[in-house]
């Protein structure tokens, strides 16, 4: 019998877990064909799967690359859907672009009935022009994870950003409008979890949670964050509830402009939130386009404070264009954060396919800032892999111009 293969990697458990839910509820007849593995052994005529990002591109071409002529090889995710092209060079037969629910249970039932998949808006074969698949328009439609393969993953609430940070692919895949799974939808499947599978906690995705509800990400509907949250503690078993920690974040502005920050710590059991700030300079903010202020990060840090929430606030060092200047801003303003009883999470700029910054080099540390970060990481004062992600910021600049 021919055989469908998945690929799977600790860094790709969350698409998987998103593309095998949509094949069970769209697909079931595939489900007998399909094995997933971390180490795919696929026979000629089978079909393998790949979903990746740019830091995991150079192993999987590798494994590509070995794989026997008549094997079917088909790319998805973030890296081959910004570079397809890229894909099918190293021995690809079908890029799928976009969005997965919809295109991918298609294309492998066309395969599996012994049918050529034609090129179209999420199949890219090399012939035309590569166009991303329609974005799902309803997120009720499709279970947030696999529970016939048991990949399950913290639940999707809303997809989409429209604010285009210039270092970021979220907008570049998922679009500017943001599209909500409804309240009865992630109650039902955090239930079923529960019940099923003897989940005792849910926490969810989302690239703004206090924006959950919004028609635009701007104008917050806390009224319906609270809905969410007040359903969610009715659930028999569940024990706790995570909301706007990872791998979700909060948006300064989000907390900055409102009360809304108040129902996290009312109605969920985190004890931190994830703040994204990414600068403490002004002048790079603008630049890279991240729609809020410095002052947004210093209210949105007291703002947690004062409901006894600990911010744990992002920031990203050696962005394109980045003085010495700029990162003693981030530096201040970091410390600041320490001094008030928050934390900090240290990031590396790399850059991304796709990305308005995708072929800009990182700026260099100064052996100051070096010297500080360090510190800061070493005593504790300080989370995040920023050394690891200057070594993942070089690999990411050599596929990128391969």
């Amino acid at each position: 019998m021919r055989r469908i293969w998945f690929h799977l990697d600790s860094k790709n458990r969350y698409s998987l877990a998103h593309v095998l839910g949509a094949v069970e509820a769209r697909a079931p007849e595939l489900i007998p064909y399909i094995e997933v593995s971390r180490n795919p052994d696929p026979e000629p005529g089978d079909i393998v799967v790949f979903s990746f990002n740019t830091f995991m591109a150079p192993e999987v071409f590798e494994v590509v690359e070995r794989l026997h002529d008549d094997v079917v090889k088909l790319a998805g995710g973030p890296h081959p859907s910004a570079r397809p092209d890229q894909c099918l060079e190293h021995g690809f037969d079908i890029v799928l672009i976009g969005e997965g629910e919809e295109v991918v249970p298609e294309v492998l039932r066309e395969l599996i009935r012994g049918k050529e998949p034609e090129e179209r808006p999420g199949v890219y074969l090399g012939e035309g022009n590569p166009q991303p698949a329609p974005r799902v328009e309803d997120l009720d439609r499709f279970p947030p994870y696999s529970e016939g393969f048991r990949i399950f993953c913290s639940v999707e609430i809303t997809r989409g950003c429209p604010w285009g940070c210039a270092f970021c692919q979220v907008t570049r895949l998922f679009g500017p409008k943001l599209r909500h799974r409804s309240v009865e939808d992630v109650v039902r499947w955090v239930r079923r979890g529960v019940e099923r599978y003897g989940h005792t906690f849910a926490r969810f995705v989302a690239p703004d949670a206090l924006a959950y509800g919004s028609p635009d990400g701007i104008r917050l509907k806390p009224d319906r964050v609270k809905r969410l949250l007040r359903s969610l503690r009715s659930i028999e078993g569940l024990e706790k509830v995570f909301f706007g920690s990872f791998p979700a974040e909060l948006r300064p502005d989000s907390i900055a402009k409102g009360d809304a920050i108040e129902l996290i710590a009312h109605y969920a059991d985190n004890e931190r939130v994830n703040i994204g700030a990414q600068s403490g300079s002004e002048r790079v903010l603008k630049r890279i386009e991240r729609g809020h202020t410095v002052e947004d990060v210093e209210v949105a840090v007291e703002k947690a404070l004062e409901v006894g929430l600990k911010p744990v606030v992002d920031f990203i060092f050696g962005l394109p264009g980045e003085t010495e200047e700029d990162q003693l801003a981030s530096v201040e303003l970091a410390r600041w954060i320490i001094k008030r009883g928050g934390e900090v999470r240290l990031h590396y700029f790399m850059p991304l396919p796709g990305t308005p910054l995708e072929n800009e080099e990182p700026a260099p540390l100064s052996s100051k800032i070096r010297r500080i970060l360090g510190r800061w990481t070493q005593e504790g004062k300080a989370e995040g892999a920023w050394g690891h992600q200057m070594r993942l910021s070089k690999t990411a600049m050599k596929v990128l111009s391969g």
